[in-house]
C-alpha cells in the first residue's frame, strides 16, 4: 500500500523528536501537528508533563490519562528527592497504542525495543499498549512513567528486582478522578481488575514456588513470565515500602541504586538483622492479599535459646502476627503446648470473646477464628510454607519439627480486618 508524502514528513520530523535532546524535548508539545496526526487517526492529548498520542477513541477514562500522570510526578520528585523545580519543564512524549501497524507506520514505535509486549519506556518516551481495564491501564502508564522518570534523573536504578518493584510499586493506585494515591495493596480483585498480582503470589504460595528473598535479589525479569517476575519484584518492594519494621528501607535504597554492587550494600544496610528479614518475607509471602494491613504481617522477633528442662511460659499478644516464642526447637524431638486465656477476636460481623481453641462463627484459611496457630521456621532459611501450612495448637498439641527452627505463635485472623486483643499464655515442654 502507498504512504502519503505527509505520512512519511511527519514520520521522519517525530522520529527526530524522539532521538533528539533535552531542547527539543521541552518543544515536544509545539512539535506536533495534532492535524496530521489527526488524519492517520491519531488523536493528541495534553497535559503539563505528558504528552499522550493514541488511536483510541475519546473516553473519559483514556482522556484524563495525562492528568493522572500529572499527578504522579509531584510524588515521585519526592520520593527520589529531586527538587520540583527541576520539572518544571520536564515533558515525556506517550503512546497508547491499539493499532500497532498504525504507530509503525507513523515510525512512533521504540527503536531500542520495538517488539515490546505490554509496555516500554527510556527517559525520553513511553509507550503502552491498549488494556482492558481502566485500572491496569493506569497501573501500566504509571509503571513506565516511573521507568522514564528515573531514567531522565539518575541514567538507570538498581538491578531488575528493585528496578522492576519500585515500579510497579508506584503502579498500583487508588484514582478518583481527581486524587492520586500511589504505593498501595489494593482493596479487593475488583479494585484492581487484570493486575492479578496477588493471585500469582497466592498460586506459589499454594505450589510452594516461592523464591527466598536471597535469589529474588539475584533473578532477571522474565519477558517470557512478566506477570509472575513483576509479581514477586511488587511483594519485595511493597514489604520494604510498608513493613513497619523495614519501612523507609526502599527509598533509603534509591541513593544505593545509583552505584554499583547494589545488592551487596542491600545486605550491608540489613547487618545483622539479615536472617530476621527471611523470616520477615516467609511469613510476608504466607500473609499478603488484597487490603492486607502491614502491621498484621508484622513479625515479632525475640532473642532465641533452648526450651528448658522445665516448662517455660510465654505470653502471645491476639491483636499481632507471627510473634516468636523465643524457643528453639531441635529436629525430630517431642515438644507438648498448651494454651490458656481469654481475648477478642473479629469474626462474623462481630468482635467475639474467644479461648485458643477459636471459634466456628468465621474461618480464616481453613481454621476457626482465633485458634492458636504454631510454626516452626529455620533461622535464616524460613519458608513461606513455614507460615502457610501452620500446626494448630488451640487448647493443646505435641510438636515434633522436622528441623530445627524457632518456635512461632499467633491467633488466626484475618490480615484485613483485625479488632483483635488480649493475651494468651502458651507452656511448652519438652515430652
Amino acid at each position: 500500500m502507498a504512504v502519503r508524502p505527509w505520512v512519511l514528513l511527519l514520520s521522519l520530523c517525530l522520529a527526530c523528536l524522539l532521538a533528539s535532546g533535552g531542547a527539543a524535548q521541552r518543544s515536544t508539545s509545539a512539535s506536533i501537528d495534532p492535524d496530521k496526526l489527526a488524519a492517520a487517526g491519531v488523536r493528541v492529548l495534553r497535559g503539563k508533563h505528558l504528552t499522550l498520542l493514541t488511536d483510541l477513541p475519546a473516553t473519559p477514562e483514556i482522556d484524563e490519562l495525562t492528568a493522572v500522570f500529572d499527578a504522579a510526578v509531584p510524588q515521585w520528585a519526592e520520593y527520589f528527592g529531586v527538587p520540583p523545580r527541576e520539572l518544571e519543564d520536564w515533558r515525556v512524549l506517550g503512546s497508547l497504542i491499539e493499532d500497532r501497524e498504525r504507530f509503525r507506520a507513523l515510525r512512533l514505535m521504540p527503536r531500542e525495543k520495538p517488539g515490546f509486549v505490554n509496555g516500554f519506556a527510556n527517559a525520553k518516551a513511553l509507550w503502552l499498549v491498549e488494556q482492558p481495564s481502566a485500572y491496569y491501564r493506569r497501573h501500566l502508564l504509571l509503571h513506565e512513567g516511573t521507568h522514564a522518570f528515573v531514567l531522565s534523573r539518575f541514567s538507570e536504578l538498581g538491578p531488575d528486582w528493585y528496578r522492576e518493584g519500585v515500579a510497579e510499586l508506584f503502579g498500583t493506585h487508588t484514582w478518583d478522578g481527581e486524587r492520586l494515591v500511589m504505593r498501595v495493596v489494593p482493596e479487593s480483585r475488583a479494585s484492581a481488575p487484570y493486575w492479578g498480582r496477588i493471585k500469582h503470589l497466592r498460586a506459589a504460595v499454594e505450589t510452594q514456588r516461592v523464591p527466598t528473598l536471597e535469589r529474588l535479589m539475584e533473578t532477571r525479569t522474565s519477558t517470557r513470565d512478566s506477570a509472575r517476575s513483576y509479581s514477586w519484584c511488587w511483594a519485595a518492594a511493597v514489604m520494604l515500602d510498608t513493613h513497619p519494621d523495614h519501612r523507609g528501607m526502599l527509598s533509603a535504597l534509591a541513593r544505593d541504586a545509583r552505584e554499583g554492587g547494589f545488592n551487596g550494600r542491600f545486605r550491608k544496610r540489613t547487618g545483622e538483622g539479615w536472617d530476621d528479614l527471611q523470616t520477615d518475607w516467609a511469613a510476608w509471602i504466607a500473609g499478603l492479599d488484597y487490603g492486607a494491613d502491614p502491621e498484621a504481617l508484622r513479625v515479632l522477633h525475640r532473642a532465641v535459646g533452648d526450651v528448658p528442662a522445665d516448662e517455660v511460659v510465654c505470653e502471645i499478644d491476639a491483636a499481632l502476627g507471627w510473634q516468636s516464642s523465643g524457643l528453639r526447637l531441635r529436629a525430630g524431638r517431642r515438644y507438648r503446648l498448651s494454651a490458656e486465656g481469654r481475648y477478642r477476636v473479629a469474626a462474623d460481623g462481630g468482635v467475639w470473646p474467644c479461648e485458643p481453641g477459636g471459634i466456628t462463627l468465621d474461618y480464616f484459611g481453613g481454621r476457626p477464628i482465633g485458634q492458636l496457630l504454631a510454626a516452626v521456621a529455620p533461622a535464616g532459611s524460613a519458608t513461606a510454607r513455614d507460615f502457610s501450612v501452620p500446626t494448630a495448637v488451640g487448647l493443646g498439641a505435641t510438636l515434633t519439627p522436622r528441623v530445627e527452627g524457632v518456635l512461632f505463635l499467633r491467633v488466626n485472623k484475618s490480615p484485613v480486618v483485625d479488632q483483635s486483643g488480649g493475651v494468651v499464655r502458651v507452656r511448652v515442654a519438652r515430652d
